[in-house]
């Protein structure tokens, strides 16, 4: 979930309830030889493109944290089947 304004200046929330994104690097060159400069996730819902850039291993270290984190609150490591990571009831 995430809260913007609009035009008129009134708070949004944008929420996506089965979210789709991209994660990918991006780096200077065209054929994609140079090292990856940069990090970041695409999350398009209803026309809107979020596009969250991670520029330092750090900010990608605490974004790990803190879903990890925020999974094991709602559905604990011991609940959920090992090899079982993709289903969509967990």
């Amino acid at each position: 979930m995430a809260t913007f304004k609009d035009e008129s200046g009134n708070e949004s929330i944008l929420f996506w309830e089965k979210p789709e994104w991209e994660i990918d690097t991006w780096c200077r060159d065209s054929d994609g030889q140079d090292p990856a400069e940069v990090h970041y996730i695409l999350m398009p819902a209803d026309g809107v493109r979020l596009l969250v850039r991670f520029t330092t291993p750090k900010i990608i270290d605490e974004l790990i944290l803190g879903l990890v984190r925020h999974r094991n609150d709602v559905w604990p490591l011991e609940e959920i089947p090992l090899g079982d990571w993709t289903n969509e009831t967990q």
